[in-house]
Order: structure tokens, then C-alpha cells, then sequence
């Protein structure tokens, strides 16, 4: 229970302790001063036994590898980014999640990327500071992180992604697939490139295609886990192939026999930046062989609704 002390000035000064936590303020009526301790009691009742945990020498990156073990499996893509997290901050004490530190953060991710990307990010740290708060009862705090994001909305800088001004274009893609038909026999690179741009799919779900996912007969193929919104593991799609994609697939089923993965290709991003450097078209990047699929579909005369069955958009209005 909250202790009231009436003042000589006439004020109410009131205090709590509660699970090991001493809180005092000093109010003008004894109205708010009960007010206030209702507030202040719920919230050391809310906050996991009151008693923070003090953080001395722990870093960044064990709160985020203890994040990863502890949190619901995600996908891939999310589990190598937050591992990229920790070479890149996971260096960084506890002690000092403060506002240069967030800086530090938004100042990095701007070297390659949006500014949209780089605040994305900052949030995204701040709700692992934010779990190790809540729920391993840490004595930190993702509000400085949060206050940074915020700062940049009055910035000046573009707070929306700015749209693609070069796309790749036919006789570019086929200057890579000439490219890596000479340097990448090994993996079959030009073939995967042709199959992105002839299906639409992301470099991550070719990678996850097993030959029990092709059906011959419906001339179809399953994309396991596939990008969504919400579903992050079991969003399982079947997707119809055309024209060269399902004559790649075909290919490989009954003609070469492949067991396991169809399309065994490590490093593809990496490599196709490094391919653009060679020839002259650094303003190509991966994903833009799913924005030809999408002008080919249009072309052909497809509707919307069917190219968004291709790519896994949800709605049609991202096309």
C-alpha cells in the first residue's frame, strides 16, 4: 500500500515499495497523488517482478543470439539478417544503447541502402532491446533507439522508397546468362537465371524446390514457406509454371533425373553483383528479374490475379 505524508507547504507526498522498488513524488492534491501510485504499482506488477537485472559486460550480441534461440522460428532471410546483426553491432555494450548509438546504426545501413531501409532496421533492433526489457527483465532500454527514429522524420530526407529509374531489360539478362555461361559452368548459374525470369520467384524459394514438389502432370511446382505478410513458416503454394520455366523443370525431373534440390546455387546475389561490375551494368540487381517475369506476363495479356499466384504478392495493387 501507498504511504500518504501531508506536507507543511500543504502538498501530499506519497511512496511505494513494491517488490523491491522505492518510488516517491510530491503532488498538490491527495487526489493525484493516488492516482499517480495506481498508475506506478500496476506497472512494477506489469514489469516482471519489479527487480531489473543489471547488464555490466554483456553485448549487443548476446542479447540478439539469446533473441534468436528463445524467439518462435522464422525464416531463413530473417535468421541471416539478424545474424548479420552481430557482426556489424553485436560489439556494442548494453550499457550503451543511447541516441550516438542509433546514429551509428541509421549512418551504416545508409552506406547501401534507403533511408526507409536504415529507420526499418534501427525499429527493428530497438524491439530486441525492447524483449530483452520485457522478457529476460534486463536493465535497458529501446527508447533512445526509438527516439532516433523519430528524429529523421523531420530530417528532410525521403521517408518512402524511391522507385527503380533502370530495370534490367532483355538483352541485358541475356549478357549475363553469356557471362556466367563462360565463368559459372560449375553451377549452372545462366540456367537459374533463365528460370527466375521465366517463373517469377524469389532466389530463396528456387533454392528450397525438391523434385517431389514438381508435378508432371499438372505442370506445377510447390514453393515451400513462401513469403507472406503474417506466415512466416508452412505458407505453402502451388505456383503453375510456362513456356521455359516448366521446360526447365521437365528437363531436370525426366531428362537428367535430378534428386534433392533442382536448383543448387550458394551465393547467387553476390555473384550476379559482381557479374554487373564486369559488364558494365551495375544498376541491375537480382530482384529485377522479377519485375521482367511481371512486364512479360503483362505483355503476354495475363491478368493480375494471375501473375500475383506467380510472384506471392497478396494484392494485386503491388504490381
Amino acid at each position: 500500500m501507498p504511504a500518504f505524508t501531508r506536507l507543511p507547504s500543504g502538498r501530499t507526498r506519497v511512496t511505494i515499495r513494491k517488490r523491491g522498488v522505492y518510488k516517491g513524488a510530491t503532488f498538490d492534491t491527495k487526489t493525484e497523488a493516488k492516482r499517480w501510485a495506481t498508475i506506478e504499482e500496476a506497472n512494477i506488477e506489469n514489469s516482471h517482478h519489479g527487480v531489473k537485472r543489471k547488464v555490466k559486460h554483456a553485448l549487443l550480441g548476446d542479447l540478439i543470439e539469446k533473441f534468436i534461440d528463445e524467439t518462435p522460428q522464422r525464416s531463413e532471410t530473417t535468421l541471416a539478417l539478424r545474424h548479420r546483426w552481430i557482426v556489424l553491432f553485436g560489439a556494442q555494450p548494453l550499457t550503451k544503447i543511447d541516441k550516438q548509438f542509433g546514429e551509428h546504426i541509421v549512418k551504416t545501413y545508409l552506406q547501401t541502402a534507403q533511408m526507409p531501409h536504415a529507420i526499418k532496421m534501427l525499429k527493428s533492433i530497438a524491439k530486441v532491446i525492447a524483449w530483452g526489457r520485457l522478457v529476460r527483465n534486463l536493465d535497458i532500454s529501446e527508447e533512445p533507439l526509438l527516439q532516433v527514429a523519430a528524429s529523421y522524420k523531420y530530417s528532410g530526407y525521403p521517408m518512402r522508397y524511391e522507385p527503380r529509374k533502370n530495370i534490367i531489360t532483355e538483352d541485358e539478362l541475356v549478357k549475363f546468362i553469356e557471362h556466367f555461361e563462360k565463368t559459372q559452368r560449375k553451377h549452372n548459374v545462366a540456367e537459374l537465371l533463365r528460370f527466375l525470369a521465366a517463373s517469377g520467384m524469389r532466389y530463396g524459394e528456387t533454392q528450397r524446390i525438391v523434385e517431389n514438389d514438381v508435378s508432371l502432370t499438372e505442370k506445377t511446382v510447390v514453393i515451400r514457406d513462401r513469403k507472406h505478410p503474417t506466415k512466416k513458416l508452412g505458407n505453402h503454394q502451388t505456383v503453375p509454371l510456362i513456356r521455359d520455366a516448366w521446360e526447365i523443370v521437365r528437363r531436370k525431373v525426366e531428362d537428367e533425373g535430378v534428386t534433392g534440390r533442382l536448383f543448387d546455387v550458394p551465393n547467387l546475389s553476390a555473384r550476379f553483383a559482381h557479374a554487373g561490375r564486369r559488364i558494365g551494368l551495375e544498376h541491375c540487381n537480382l530482384h529485377d528479374l522479377r519485375r521482367l517475369f511481371v512486364h512479360r506476363c503483362f505483355a503476354m495479356g495475363l491478368t493480375p490475379e494471375w501473375v500475383c499466384v506467380c510472384t506471392g504478392h497478396t494484392s494485386w495493387q503491388v504490381l
